[in-house]
Formats: C-alpha cells, sequence, structure tokens
C-alpha cells in the first residue's frame, strides 16, 4: 500500500484534468482492497475524502463543459464508494473474534454503541457532502448547464437513499430543486431539458420513499409534492398534444409512466395506516383536483380511471 498511496494522491491533487481523472477512476478499485478500520485507524478515509472533494466543484465555465461532466461525476462515483467502504457495519468474523474475549450481553452492547457511532458519521459525512458539495453545485450551475444539471440530479437520486428519513432534514432545499425543473414551462423542449425531467422525477419518486413519515403527517408537504406531481403532469400532456412525431409522443407516455410511479408511491405513503385524518384529507385534495380536471385522475390511477397503457399513443 505504501507503494500505491503516493503516486494515488498525486493524482488526485494534479492540476491535470486528464490525470485528476485516471486517479478517480482508480481510487475505488484500490478501496475495495482496504477496510472501514484501516480507513478509521489510520485516517485515510478523511485523506482521500479532502482529495476527492475539490473535483466536485470543478464546474463550468472555470472548467470546460466536457470536462467538467466527466469530473464531477467520477468525483462522486468516488465519494460513493469512499461511502459504501468507509462506513460498512462490521462482519461475522470480527464480531465472533469479540465474543471469544468479552460476555454476550457485553458484546450486544458494545455492537449497538459502534454501530450507532458509524451510523452517525456517515450521515454527518452524506450531509456535509449534500451541503457543501451537491447544492452549492447547484446553485452556481442552475440554470445555464443542463447537462451538469442532469448529472447533479442524478446523483442526488443516489444520495437520497444512503440518506434514507434523514432526507427530511433537507426536503426545503431539495423540493426547490425539484420544482425548479418540473414545474419550468419550457424544459420539455429541448433534448437535455427532458434528460433533466426524468432525472427529477426520479428524485421526487426517492424523496416521497425517504421521507415518507413526514410527507404522510405534513399537510404542507404533502400539498408542496402535489402541487409539483400535478404541474408535471400537466405539462407532459399539453408537451405531447403539441408534438406530431409519434416518438415524441410515446416518450411522453414513458415520462408518464413515471409519474405514475411517484403518484401511487404517494397514495401508498399517506394511506400506509388507517389514519382517518390524513387519510380523509389527501381524498379530500384528490377529489378537489379531479373536480378541476378529470385527467389528473390518471395521474394516481384513481378507481374509475383508464391507465396509461403502453402502447397507447397519447391522441391530441
Amino acid at each position: 500500500m505504501h507503494l500505491i498511496l503516493p503516486p494515488l494522491l498525486h493524482l488526485l491533487d494534479t492540476s491535470s484534468h486528464v490525470l485528476r481523472y485516471r486517479g478517480l477512476l482508480i481510487l475505488p478499485i484500490f478501496l475495495k482492497k482496504l477496510t472501514p478500520q484501516l480507513l478509521t485507524q489510520t485516517g485515510l478515509g478523511s485523506v482521500f475524502e479532502d482529495a476527492i472533494a475539490p473535483t466536485l466543484m470543478y464546474l463550468p465555465t472555470l472548467t470546460p463543459l466536457q470536462e467538467s461532466e466527466l469530473l464531477v461525476s467520477t468525483a462522486w462515483d468516488a465519494i460513493f464508494a469512499l461511502h459504501d467502504v468507509w462506513f460498512a457495519l462490521p462482519t461475522t468474523t470480527s464480531n465472533s473474534m469479540i465474543i471469544r474475549t468479552q460476555p454476550m450481553s457485553q458484546t450486544k452492547l458494545t455492537d449497538n454503541v459502534t454501530t450507532a457511532n458509524v451510523e452517525k458519521t456517515r450521515i454527518k459525512f452524506l450531509l456535509k457532502h449534500l451541503r457543501d458539495s451537491l447544492l452549492h453545485a447547484w446553485s452556481y450551475t442552475y440554470p445555464s448547464h443542463p447537462r451538469i444539471l442532469t448529472i447533479l440530479l442524478g446523483i442526488l437520486a443516489g444520495l437520497i437513499p444512503k440518506l434514507g428519513t434523514h432526507t427530511i432534514l433537507h426536503l426545503k432545499d431539495v423540493l426547490p430543486i425539484v420544482s425548479s425543473v418540473l414545474l419550468d414551462p419550457f424544459i420539455l423542449s429541448t433534448l437535455d431539458g427532458r434528460c433533466m425531467f426524468k432525472e427529477a422525477i426520479n428524485v421526487l419518486r426517492q424523496v416521497v420513499l425517504s421521507s415518507w413519515t413526514r410527507i404522510r403527517s405534513d399537510h404542507g408537504r404533502r400539498m408542496e409534492v402535489l402541487r409539483i406531481l400535478v404541474g408535471a403532469w400537466k405539462s407532459v400532456k399539453e408537451w405531447a398534444e403539441e408534438e406530431e412525431e409519434v416518438e415524441r409522443r410515446r416518450e411522453a407516455i414513458e415520462i408518464q409512466k413515471s409519474l405514475n410511479v411517484v403518484g401511487r408511491a404517494l397514495c401508498k405513503t399517506v394511506m400506509y395506516e388507517n389514519d382517518e385524518d390524513h387519510v380523509g384529507d389527501f381524498e379530500r385534495d384528490l377529489k378537489r383536483l379531479k373536480e378541476v380536471d378529470e385527467s389528473i385522475a390518471d395521474l394516481f390511477w384513481l378507481p374509475g380511471t383508464k391507465h396509461v397503457e403502453k402502447d397507447t399513443v397519447v391522441k391530441r
């Protein structure tokens, strides 16, 4: 390891974008050979984190667009690879070694404390990079660089499941990002815009799945998600009606199916428990929406509605 580490760190810190990119590709392979204990006890985890972090902000216009796309996406891959190795749970083998030297009750207590500490550090690690890197990068590049924004949305969709319910802490930051994309009236007119739109739907889906406790109990958050979903649905419907190309209409159907998945997930989230207050409020909200526009029922696949079929072409 002492022969590989110095040149690898040099690659991660070089001014050459090509060499830095190569270093970021090598790092995940190297990390697979290490253990969480080694990364923690030697401080290598923090060293690698500090080496990767600057590349997360290699953004246009200071960095050429194509180089930025490669560097940012690869740097986030390296961050996720570091996360997966550094904060991996203890293996069965290590637990069995502890059992030989400690009473069973003390072993369980020690394991619980260790797991809690690792989890706390893991969440702190993810939240740090969400705040300092991803959200900062979004505010810096929006709306001028849609290709970079698409990459950031894909990263966000992968980051949210790792955060789980801790995503609730940043709903105030994440939902406006999703809203700015899905409620943009012109975003579906370009290919880059449609790519952003699809990634934003994935982010919204992960938000619903990870933050369901808050969305179910907080009427304000639930209405915000509803507003985004309905606005996106209507935008896709109007875009499909204006398009004459069959391929575009088929693409619209695929996007509608993705929105259907989020709509069903939201319904299941609110109706997860037989809480009459939450379910009643939600049903009333949906009923009001359906009275305004009956096509909204297709979004949630409500009883008595016609679903979007696989080979159906949206009619003008």
